[in-house]
């Protein structure tokens, strides 16, 4: 992600997070002198904005509730540490068949919930070729 952004925009810093050391050693080989990788599950750095890609998808034997809870707690934390706003997607619910292991979400649920609780300023992609929606979030 970080490697792609800065090809567009001028990064200042770039904070990247995972709870997977292999993932980050492998993020360290980026030639990119402006980031800072941190192994942790929570954001703990103040940042413009913030995104959270593909972390949502697997669920393993958790509950919908469950998931649903934890996804929730991390957008709060999202939100708690981006100043301008942030971006999550997840896998939509708009399908015919579901994996078990995976978590598909309703987008108008999570729509409403960071219009009600983060911004009035939220956009929901849903026009794409995968199976799975993006929202923006701006402060």
């Amino acid at each position: 992600m970080q490697y792609l952004l800065s090809k567009k925009y001028c990064l200042e810093h770039y904070y990247g997070y995972d709870i997977s050391a292999n993932m980050l050693e492998i993020a360290e080989r980026i030639d990119c002198d402006c980031k800072t990788l941190i192994c942790a599950d929570r954001l703990q750095t103040m940042a413009d904005y913030s995104i959270a890609s593909g972390i949502f998808n697997v669920c393993f034997n958790r509950s919908r509730k469950e998931w649903q809870d934890y996804i929730i707690e991390v957008l709060k934390n999202l939100n708690e540490f981006s100043q301008k706003g942030f971006s999550f997607n997840l896998l939509t619910d708009f399908v015919d068949w579901q994996n078990e292991n995976l978590f598909y979400a309703d987008p108008c649920f999570f729509f409403e919930f960071c219009r009600k609780n983060f911004s009035r300023k939220v956009a929901l992609l849903h026009d794409y070729d995968l199976f799975e929606w993006t929202l923006l979030v701006k402060k």
